[in-house]
């Protein structure tokens, strides 16, 4: 897993879709915006997207992309 702090954003590559991870960004106060790189797999399931959109929405909800 790779993850990098730009002065404007977050950028995270994961290895495989660590489920936890993302519950603990929802969890976590937002303050960047957040580019997750999913180039390295070639499918997901649905569970996958739906946490995708509820980590999407909630950074929209707070300003960010």
């Amino acid at each position: 897993m790779s993850i990098v702090k730009k002065e404007s954003y977050l950028y995270f590559e994961p290895e495989n879709l660590n489920l936890e991870f993302f519950d603990s960004i929802l969890q976590a106060p937002v303050s960047n915006d957040l580019i997750i790189d999913l180039s390295s797999f070639e499918t997901l399931q649905e569970n996958d997207l739906s946490v995708l959109l509820k980590v999407n929405d909630k950074i929209h909800s707070k300003g960010f992309c």
